[in-house]
Formats: C-alpha cells, structure tokens, sequence
C-alpha cells in the first residue's frame, strides 16, 4: 500500500492531536479527579518536550536561527519551573536585549551570528559557545595526552617537539580574545562565589 505526501499529512496531524498537549490539556483538567489519566496527560506532555526538542536540535543543526529563537521562547518557562533561573534569566535578557535595546546594526550583526558552521557542511551548525567550549578543550588538554597512544607519539621526544606548539596555540589565542576583548567570555573565567554556599552550610551545622 503506498502511502501520498496527503495522506502521511492527514496522518501526522491526527497523531499530533491525539498524542501531544495542545489547547485541549487544559480542559481535561478541569474534569473530576476521578475522571483524570494520569499516564495520558504525562505522556502528552512528555512527546510536547520531545517534540520541542526535536525541533530545536533540528534548526541548530540546519541553521535557522529565526526558528531556535522561537523555540527558545518556549523553553524558557520550562526551565524556569525546573528551577534554572540563571540560564532564563540571561535568555529573556538576551532576546530583549537583541530585538528592543540594542541598535539596528549590532541587533542585525549578533541575530546573523547566533550559530557558526566552521565546517561549512549541511546540518553542521553550532551555537558560537560550543565552538569556545571546544577551543577550552583543546587548551586543556594536553596534545601528547590526546593523540599520544603508542609507539612514537608516545616517546619523551616527540612530546617535547610537540609541547611548543601546544604554547603558541594557547598564546595565539589569548592574543585573540585580548585584541576583540573577549577575554571574560571565553578561557577567562570569574572567580567562584562560594557565599551562598557557605551560608547554607552554616545554617545545616548550627541546626
């Protein structure tokens, strides 16, 4: 039986009705509680996160900014409730920051370099800070620790003629971030705040 683009269409819209939280969650949660499916209703929910997720990861890795840019929208009151105030507080920030402070021309700048393809292939698009991350990986890690299995990658020749390189790429880098001032954003980072967390300890050993 072969399947038309209309009917797998038809099909997808009645599987997303059925099977993800939409406008009709809210009423069935306002029938008696004996009324109530628990594992129905979560499992709404739970393919609505998948199905933003989804979403997500697929306009990351195509590029469509205007799209993770909506989908981030929605995600901020998730994470709020699970209690990730930091990462939602410096999104709705960043959204507001973008579409109603900043001046037309760095507004323009900052939308069209939200995510970078280094490689320059098909669904190869990443967020600016995985490619920091990575460049902090790579700074951390020693080179011969990395690609020094066996036999003469291995030897203490080799990783002394390899630990110079290993210099100039940390210095080339920080030449970098000091001549665009991105020294804070990137392998520069603030001193930890322990207060709170000495707070709540003294408070656990006085109690």
């Amino acid at each position: 039986m072969v399947i038309t683009t209309v009917q797998l269409q038809s099909l997808a819209a009645e599987l997303s009705l059925t099977y993800v939280a939409g406008h009709t969650l809210g009423c069935m949660w306002q029938k008696p509680h004996k009324e109530w499916d628990i594992q129905y209703k979560n499992s709404l929910l739970l393919n609505k996160y998948f199905s933003l997720y989804e979403e997500l990861s697929y306009a990351m890795n195509q590029g469509d900014i205007g799209c993770v840019k909506t989908c981030t929208i929605l995600w901020i009151p998730i994470l709020k409730a699970l209690g990730k105030h930091k990462y939602t507080s410096h999104m709705t920030t960043f959204l507001s920051n973008v579409h109603f402070v900043y001046p037309k021309g760095l507004r323009r700048a900052i939308h069209y370099h939200m995510l970078v393809n280094p490689t320059g292939k098909a669904m190869k698009w990443h967020a600016v800070n995985w490619c920091v991350e990575l460049n902090n990986l790579f700074m951390k890690t020693s080179h011969y620790v990395k690609y020094g299995r066996k036999g003469v990658n291995h030897t203490i020749e080799w990783i002394l003629l390899e630990s110079p390189l290993v210099q100039t790429y940390c210095m080339s880098q920080s030449v970098v971030q000091k001549n665009f001032l991105h020294t804070h954003l990137s392998i520069k980072h603030a001193d930890p705040n322990m207060t709170k967390t000495f707070n709540v300890l003294l408070t656990q050993l006085t109690n």
